[in-house]
């Protein structure tokens, strides 16, 4: 099976809504999330920052599922999109 292509953009081609976005509190979440044998089809997310300072790698496998199975805020942080706020981590409560 091949290899996606990685997806470079460069700060300066970001505008400057998404810049605003960025938040320095995701430099600190650097490490592996998930455990891949925790589905099938594997889910893997694979995001590579390069800033000033070095280099910060977050791998999450099976973000979904991780989703379900934690109560963490960097997991629903680094997440968005996938669920409603009000779906996670618990499942669906009344808006």
């Amino acid at each position: 099976m091949g290899r996606l292509p990685a997806i470079t953009i460069e700060a300066a081609d970001l505008p400057e809504d998404v810049l605003a976005l960025f938040d320095p509190y995701l430099l600190d979440l650097g490490g592996t999330d998930g455990d891949p044998a925790a589905g099938d089809p594997i889910q893997y997310d694979d995001l590579r920052i390069e800033h000033d300072q070095g280099v910060v790698g977050i791998v999450v496998y099976n973000r979904a599922i991780l989703l379900f199975a934690t109560d963490s805020e960097a997991v629903r942080q680094n997440s968005p999109g996938v669920l409603p706020a009000r779906c996670i981590p618990r499942g669906c409560r009344d808006a």
